[in-house]
């Protein structure tokens, strides 16, 4: 299929740390979207309201910020005692569901083997685990790279298991995240924690009963650029495991049947990505997926909606990625969406004076693919960009701002977007 560039035009005439208790407080168990530490990501999104699942959302759908789920389990090693019921490993792939019996548990140690295996890690068995890769590698963009879905629930306060979470490039050696763990109480079997104290501990939020948060994780944290397999390693809560500062970490302790952490599912928001593997294209018809196609007949390519990470099949706002305003000292500012996880796009903003003639367009800033726009010269725009997700914890989607102050009196802006080999 041959490549083309697709473009969208809009108009304006002008008339004249982590470490340390101090960090906190974390993130509520759900919703909290503004907390600049862990703000929980929802596992669905729609008209019925963010991280609502299907039971009380039912015209949700999952969030398409999701790239890519668990696909293969590669090591799954509960401790002793877990029912059969809550073996099945295979739960834990593919996107999350909401569903809090749609897990398989680590399983909980009791605490004459706690104290056997912190006495001789080597030879006793320790806490359960289980690995999963990908189709892709996650990559550390800006933000949360992954999530992880647990089945946590409110009552009262939070009613959940934690685990370790560790990442690898290679399956072989793993860096564990730091964590940070303000429960200096033991709270007894199923007993309930404050969220507000945990941080980097897969588990602190709700994933069951209709609401569905998952927890981020960022690779910034351990300093990796790119991993394969993501690990999680149960924490036994009753105050033997300790953070990262070596502050107890307690959890409901000892539990049976589904015992210990229950993993629902591994989101990946951070992968490189290109058209052809852009997931919301295996929705549409097949008649309907090329790049300058419109199904949803909102004026908006398919190329431009995978751009500018709205959905083909949802008609969008005109604004929905080229808004034009004028700031405080009357120059022009053109707003557009950019997703930095896309490294087969440029995106081009261009102006003119004359749109009827088709020669005079002239570029004013361009991007590499999955890089920032910048001034093309012989013009000095002005570009800055910010997050543009309502979850303060995701920064792969962008808003870039273009302030033009050599603009005309009568300025017309458009923005392309262009494959790349």
């Amino acid at each position: 299929m041959p490549k083309r560039p697709i473009s969208l035009t809009g108009a304006l005439l002008l008339c004249g740390g982590i470490i340390g208790h101090a960090a906190g407080p974390y993130s509520l168990a759900s919703g909290d979207a503004d907390n600049p530490y862990d703000a929980p990501v929802p596992g669905f999104v729609g008209p019925d309201g963010e991280g609502k699942a299907l039971t009380l959302g039912p015209s949700n759908y999952v969030n398409p910020l999701f790239f890519d789920w668990a696909a293969v389990v590669t090591e799954y090693s509960p401790f002793a005692g877990v029912s059969a019921t809550w073996t099945d490993s295979s739960k834990v792939l593919g996107p999350v569901t909401g569903d809090n019996f749609d897990v398989a548990s680590l399983g909980d140690m009791p605490l004459a083997e706690i104290n056997a295996w912190l006495a001789d890690p080597i030879n006793e068995p320790g806490p359960g685990t289980i690995t999963v890769t990908f189709t892709a590698s996650v990559v550390d963009k800006t933000g949360a790279d992954f999530v992880i879905f647990e089945n946590g629930f409110l009552s009262g306060q939070l009613s959940a298991d934690f685990a370790y979470v560790e990442v690898s490039d290679d399956g072989v050696n793993f860096v564990r995240f730091p964590s940070d763990a303000d429960t200096p109480v033991p709270v007894g079997g199923f007993g309930t924690v404050d969220p507000t104290g945990i941080n980097n501990l897969a588990g602190k939020h709700v994933n069951a009963y209709g609401n569905s948060w998952g927890t981020p994780f960022d690779l910034a944290d351990v300093g990796l650029s790119a991993v394969s397999h993501i690990r999680l390693v149960d924490v036994p809560g009753n105050g033997s495991f300790l953070d990262t500062s070596g502050d107890p970490i307690h959890d409901g302790w000892f539990t049976v049947g589904s015992g210990g952490f229950d993993i629902e599912a591994f989101g990946v928001i951070s992968r490189n990505m290109t058209y052809a593997d852009w997931p919301p294209l295996a929705q549409l018809d097949p008649a309907d997926r090329d790049p300058a196609d419109d199904p949803d007949l909102d004026g908006i390519s398919n190329l431009m909606e995978y751009a500018c990470a709205t959905l083909p099949w949802q008609a969008d706002a005109e604004d929905a990625t080229l808004r034009i305003s004028m700031d405080e000292t009357g120059t022009p500012v053109v707003r557009l969406s950019r997703d930095e996880r896309l490294v087969d796009i440029e995106y081009i903003l261009e102006f003119t004076g004359d749109p009827s003639d088709p020669q005079s367009w002239q570029e004013l800033a361009r991007s590499t693919p999955g890089g920032v726009l910048s001034p093309v010269v012989p013009f000095a725009p002005e570009v800055t960009e910010v997050p543009r997700s309502s979850v303060a914890s995701v920064g792969v989607l962008r808003e870039v701002s273009v302030r033009d102050p050599g603009s005309s009196a009568s300025t017309f802006y458009r923005v392309r977007v262009e494959e790349v080999p």
